[in-house]
């Protein structure tokens, strides 16, 4: 028999979703909380989510399937006007990217894939591949075997390091990863950015990355931008701390005599100032507060600021903040 709605307006009678369910709730459907997305350079997302919203019908399968990777649509004022399952996702599978051609032009997607791996008595159990996956047509190909053997690591002997982030360059020529062993540009070839393992990056319109970085000193937060080219890693990838921040910003902390820790990065993007620019705007939102002496320890404030980083420039130009809010949290 279908699943039928739990209590509400239309409870007993047949549902799929929830939007069938007012004020109730349909017991096959799962919630879907996106652990990473990529702008599909039409307006659209792709969304994947974390292990639990399909279960895998396979018998014992080696590689199990516990994810979700979908595509949603939007219209000019930002409606939804569509949203489709790509596929279910392999356990552990949580990084993709996207590069910002069109699907009718050959776009395609990035996904760090986790694949379970059994060879003799290895130690290892686990292989992350970079599959790509034509955004037109569903069809992949596999650009990384082993996304970890750019660090070195042996296949058998060496424990799996799975990517904690990845971007690719909006014309699609270049792929980069964050390993803990740091930095690394893995497309059209391999090469170490940096050996620091960045709090979040981007990829610059002119091929060259961005690193963010958070902090305080005393009673101020500090958001720290830098920029690392190409040229630069060729020469000897520099340790993010030798480098001269192209931005850095203040922001309050209201930290008092509180000695952690109180601002971070929420989330970071870049890109062009205009339709095929080599400049980019750069975006950083963030959280700060708690702790201090003079205001209650639940008023964290967030905000977001804005910096143009100039084509092949060291230099950046802070444009300032877009916002800045009090969050007063809930106290019981």
């Amino acid at each position: 028999m279908p699943p039928t709605t739990v209590r509400g307006d239309r409870a007993g009678q047949p549902c799929s979703t929830s939007d069938d369910c007012p004020n109730g709730f349909c017991p096959t459907a799962s919630p879907f909380d996106p652990i990473d997305t990529c702008g599909d350079g039409e307006g659209g997302l792709y969304l994947i989510s974390d292990a639990g919203t399909y279960t895998d019908p396979r018998p014992n399968p080696d590689t199990e399937l516990t994810g979700t990777l979908m595509h949603v649509r939007f219209d000019g004022n930002g409606n939804r006007v569509g949203a489709e399952i790509v596929e279910r996702t392999t356990d552990g599978t949580e990084q993709i990217a996207c590069d910002k051609i069109p699907a009718s032009a050959g776009g395609q997607l990035y996904i760090a894939e986790d694949i379970a791996f059994t060879q003799g008595t290895c130690f290892r159990d686990t292989r992350e591949a970079l599959i790509t996956k034509q955004k037109s047509t569903g069809s992949e190909d596999t650009l990384l075997s082993r996304i970890d053997a750019v660090e070195g690591l042996d296949l058998c002997n060496d424990d799996f390091d799975p990517a904690d982030d990845l971007q690719v360059a909006r014309d699609g020529s270049a792929a980069f990863v964050a390993l803990p062993s740091g930095l690394f540009r893995v497309r059209p070839t391999p090469l170490l950015m940096t050996p620091d393992e960045p709090d979040a990056f981007q990829v610059h319109p002119d091929g060259s990355v961005l690193v963010a970085t958070s902090g305080d000193t005393g009673s101020t937060g500090l958001l720290r931008l830098y920029k690392i080219s190409i040229d630069q890693a060729i020469h000897g990838a520099p340790h993010v701390s030798d480098l001269t921040p192209c931005a850095t910003l203040e922001v309050p902390n209201n930290r008092g005599g509180n000695p952690n820790r109180l601002t971070a990065l929420i989330s970071f993007a870049a890109g062009p100032v205009a339709p095929g620019s080599g400049d980019a705007t750069v975006l950083l939102s963030f959280f700060s507060g708690g702790g201090g002496d003079a205001l209650p320890s639940s008023l964290r404030v967030r905000g977001t600021v804005a910096v143009t980083s100039p084509a092949g420039s060291a230099a950046c130009n802070v444009i300032g903040l877009v916002n800045l809010e009090p969050d007063d949290q809930l106290t019981f």
